[in-house]
């Protein structure tokens, strides 16, 4: 069995409104014997933001992506730049685990559909720690 270490690294991104939550997901990985970063650790002046992206997804094992909930000012599509960091992962080959809150009516577009994701109460993000680790070790052991 593969074991969680300071060598495994992780990237959450997250929109800025959920910039809370994925630093709890960060908190709780790096408890767990991890390197986790979020956008604001890792994204640097001077580079674009695609450089940006590519530099971070090279150096990490796996991805986090906190697709935001819908609300009266969003759509029923996530963030175009979640999206675009989603097609990025993808196609670096990268596992990628998105979540989204359970009561979202959130749709990802049919290109994307068959990413994993996992619903969550917002309120209760702590409750799904247990399945991102076993995530987290199952992703390794297949990519290693």
């Amino acid at each position: 069995m593969v074991n969680l270490s300071k060598k495994t690294r992780c990237f959450i991104s997250s929109s800025k409104e959920d910039l809370d939550k994925a630093n709890k997901i960060s908190e709780f990985l790096e408890a767990e014997g991890m390197e986790a970063a979020t956008s604001k650790d890792l994204f640097f002046p001077g580079m674009t933001i695609l450089e940006n992206l590519q530099n971070v997804i090279t150096k990490v094992e796996f991805v986090i992506l906190l697709l935001p909930s819908n609300t009266t000012t969003r759509t029923e599509k996530p963030d175009a730049n979640l999206l675009f960091e989603m097609g990025i992962i993808v196609g670096m080959g990268k596992p990628l685990l998105a979540l989204v809150e359970k009561n979202s009516s959130v749709s990802l577009p049919s290109d994307l559909a068959s990413i994993m994701f996992l619903k969550y109460e917002p309120q209760k993000i702590e409750s799904i720690f247990r399945y991102i680790k076993n995530w987290a070790v199952h992703s390794l052991e297949t990519t290693i």
